[in-house]
């Protein structure tokens, strides 16, 4: 797919979306589904200009997540599925935190597929790090003297 990526969006919505044209062949996307595909999509790009795409595991946080636009396309949406698509030896972690996401996910995760899962905080991305990562302390107990 990538071929279909450096196309830009008209590429790879024909490629994307090649099973919704009519029997001219002409494809209708509506300024919705392209919104809904930035967010994956510019993620596809980001690993690839980064370099990332040899790695096993990639982790996003996103912070201020809300159950209108992010929580929503992640669950109910193939979109993020993209990701997997262009980078088939990559697993996916997304880690959502927001107080304006749904108390029905909070603290709770979301398979997409093997490769594919989301986690969601309902709360700022502060007690997010506060309620699940360890202290300065405890982690210096844990590495043991940086010196």
């Amino acid at each position: 797919m990538y071929k279909e990526l450096h196309t830009g969006w008209k590429g790879y919505a024909m490629s994307r979306f090649q099973g919704c044209a009519d029997e001219k062949g002409c494809i209708n996307i509506q300024p919705h589904q392209l919104d809904g595909l930035s967010f994956s999509m510019t993620l596809v790009y980001l690993i690839k200009i980064l370099k990332m795409q040899d790695l096993k595991k990639v982790t996003f946080v996103i912070m201020g997540g809300s159950a209108k636009a992010e929580e929503r396309i992640f669950c109910e949406t193939n979109y993020y599925s993209e990701l997997v698509n262009f980078y088939p030896n990559t697993k996916f972690q997304f880690i959502f935190a927001g107080p304006e996401l749904s108390e029905a996910r909070h603290t709770e995760i979301h398979k997409v597929s093997k490769k594919l899962h989301g986690f969601f905080y309902r709360s700022t991305t502060g007690d997010f790090i506060l309620d699940n990562y360890e202290t300065i302390e405890e982690a210096k107990e844990r590495l043991g003297p940086s010196e």
